[in-house]
């Protein structure tokens, strides 16, 4: 009830069924443990619907310290709510959440420290904030169960940190849309275009096997294609990179590969029939 007087106080509509009935577990956007009746899943994404609706109505202030009496949480999306995101601090004793979506809000700062407290977190998305600033190394040494980091469109600059490369269960990487700098330090699964990242594709290495799809196009990668390339990789956009010379002929040899873009780099190929 509290979260809904938040948005009555931005001025916005809520659900019809919030605070409808004595059971809240069967209002819109709340899901609950069938065992102990606790509150494990918020679905809250474009829940905030101005009134009247105009084109710019900013950011209404948003306290994240409401959700830190959910402790069986294992899911909060808050996306698409156009709400300035505060006190992250106020998330940290959520140690059973799993999922967290706060994708297209204003949070106007980089990504705070606090994130890396939350070590149960297997999802991430923060797409579509203007944070500015850099990723931080320290602030996803201890994510080691996370899964799919989203940070698209987010405003985001400097150099791209290590551990992100390193933590050992991510599976899917959107850097997308930002505006980083230099090198990529080590495999991972990447969707990383419209960047300015340098340096050799792959840095190198011609195993994939970390990797199931590639999309590194609108950067700025040079040198020679990997030779003798393997992995199960399904998907490569390299297209409008600066890479030269001769493609090696074991591309085609990649198993599970369905699409393909390398246009607009300076790449040439000697294709037989015998290499399809």
């Amino acid at each position: 009830m509290e979260i809904r007087s938040l948005f009555i106080s931005a001025e916005s509509k809520v659900p019809d069924s919030w605070g409808h009935g004595d059971d809240c577990c069967s209002w819109e956007g709340i899901t609950c443990d069938n065992g102990t009746r606790q509150i494990s899943r918020l679905k809250l994404s474009a829940v905030y619907q101005p009134i009247p609706i105009v084109v710019d109505f900013g950011c209404w202030n948003m306290n994240l310290a409401i959700f830190s009496s959910f402790r069986e949480l294992q899911l909060l999306d808050f996306s698409w709510n156009a709400a300035r995101l505060q006190n992250f601090e106020g998330l940290q004793g959520l140690s059973k959440l799993k999922y967290l979506d706060l994708a297209e809000n204003c949070l106007v700062e980089s990504i705070p420290g606090s994130f890396g407290k939350l070590t149960s977190l297997e999802v991430i998305n923060i797409s579509g904030n203007n944070m500015n600033g850099a990723l931080q190394d320290a602030g996803f040494r201890n994510l080691r169960n996370l899964r799919e980091l989203h940070l698209r469109s987010s405003n985001l600059s400097g150099s791209l940190p290590a551990s992100v490369f390193a933590l050992p269960s991510l599976e899917y990487l959107d850097l997308s849309d930002n505006l980083f700098e230099g090198h990529i330090p080590i495999n991972s699964t990447w969707r990383l275009s419209n960047n300015n990242l340098r340096g050799k594709i792959f840095g190198g290495a011609s195993n994939l096997s970390n990797l199931l799809a590639v999309y590194l196009d609108n950067n700025k990668f040079e040198g020679t294609f990997p030779k003798n390339l393997s992995g199960k990789v399904e998907v490569m956009d390299l297209h409008d990179n600066e890479m030269t010379g001769e493609l090696d002929t074991s591309l085609w040899n990649l198993p599970l590969l369905e699409a393909l873009s390398l246009a607009s780099n300076g790449l040439t190929a000697i294709c037989y029939l015998s290499d399809f």
